[in-house]
C-alpha cells in the first residue's frame, strides 16, 4: 500500500514514514519512487513504537534491528560489548520505571478505595456537599 494509506492506518505521519525511510529504519519496498508497504512494515512500526515508548533513541532502535545481522557478520569485540551495555541499560531503567508505575498503581487504589468508601456513607456526602454549598 501507499505511504498516505499506511499513515492513515497506522496513525503515524506521511513525514515521519518518510524521514525512517530516510535513516534507513523502516525501508519500504518501491516501485519507482513510490514507497510500498507491505503486512510486515506494520509489525516493524509496531516494535519501533513499543521501543520509543520505552525511551529508546531511532539509533538504539536500529541498533536492535540489524542486530541479528550484527551477530552474523565479522564485527569486534568491542562493538559487541558496547550493544550488549547499551541493552543492559534500557533494561534496568525500563525495570525501574516499571517499579515507578507499580507503585503510582498501588497509590492510586488506595485512593480508589477510600473514595469508594466515602462514597458509601450517605451522610459523609451530604455534609460534604453542604460544606461545597456554603462557598
Amino acid at each position: 500500500m501507499k505511504i498516505g494509506r499506511f499513515s492513515k492506518e497506522t496513525g503515524i505521519s506521511i513525514d515521519t514514514l518518510r524521514y525512517y525511510d530516510k535513516i534507513g529504519l523502516l525501508v519500504p519496498k518501491r516501485d519507482g519512487i513510490t514507497r510500498l508497504y507491505q503486512e510486515s512494515d506494520f509489525e516493524i512500526l509496531n516494535l519501533i513504537e513499543k521501543l520509543k515508548h520505552c525511551d529508546f533513541s531511532l539509533e538504539e532502535i536500529k541498533a536492535v534491528f540489524v542486530l541479528e545481522s550484527f551477530i552474523e557478520s565479522d564485527v569486534n569485540v568491542e562493538d559487541i560489548i558496547s550493544l550488549k551495555k547499551m541493552f543492559a541499560q534500557k533494561q534496568a531503567l525500563m525495570e525501574e520505571k516499571l517499579n515507578h508505575i507499580l507503585s503510582a498503581g498501588e497509590i492510586i487504589d488506595g485512593a480508589i478505595n477510600k473514595l469508594d468508601l466515602v462514597l458509601k456513607d450517605e451522610a459523609l456526602i451530604k455534609s460534604i456537599m453542604e460544606g461545597k454549598n456554603e462557598y
